[in-house]
């Protein structure tokens, strides 16, 4: 049989303990903080009249939803500290994402940078009425997703706006 040395076990068990107290610690507070913010998303919807048919929150910062039957966007860049702002997409004429970045060379590679992502809502007469921030390069120092995400939310729009007002206004 093996013999057990109960120290050692002990200082094992604390160190594991001290690794892995933090992480939880800190996976359960983002989950109540996204909880809090879901149900204030919910509360303001609520308030408006409106139902999601189509959500997205990333980061735990940024969220988009849309009431397909009322043609309204929802969008707030900030789920702690801002409220969201709502979108009547009948007077936007189309939806356009723009990248910015900046491209680093080296001897190896050229590789783009991304400093921003946005999605651009315009309106019939050609001017740019709300740019919805889905990525600041001075933020976060790289991306998550949110190139794909932009597309499927610009492409998304697009759809809605091509096909026939749900509503019948």
């Amino acid at each position: 049989m093996f013999a057990i040395d109960y120290m050692s076990l002990a200082v094992a068990t604390s160190l594991i303990a001290l690794f892995v107290v933090p992480l939880y610690l800190h996976i359960r507070k983002t989950n109540r903080a996204k909880a809090r913010a879901i149900k204030r998303l919910e509360g303001f919807a609520a308030s408006q009249g409106l139902v999601f048919s189509d959500t997205e929150i990333w980061r735990n910062r940024y969220f988009l939803g849309l009431d397909r039957s009322k043609n309204i966007l929802i969008y707030t860049n900030n789920l702690k500290e801002s409220a969201p702002i709502c979108i009547e997409l009948g007077s936007i004429l189309r939806v356009s994402m723009i990248e910015r970045y900046h491209e680093v060379v080296t001897k190896v590679e050229k590789r783009k940078v991304f400093d921003s992502i946005e999605l651009h809502l315009i309106t019939q007469d050609g001017r740019v009425a709300y740019r919805l921030e889905v990525y600041d390069g001075n933020r976060y120092s790289d991306l998550d997703g949110e190139a794909v995400l932009g597309r499927k939310w610009e492409q998304l729009l697009q759809q809605l706006h091509k096909s026939p007002n749900p509503s019948g206004n």
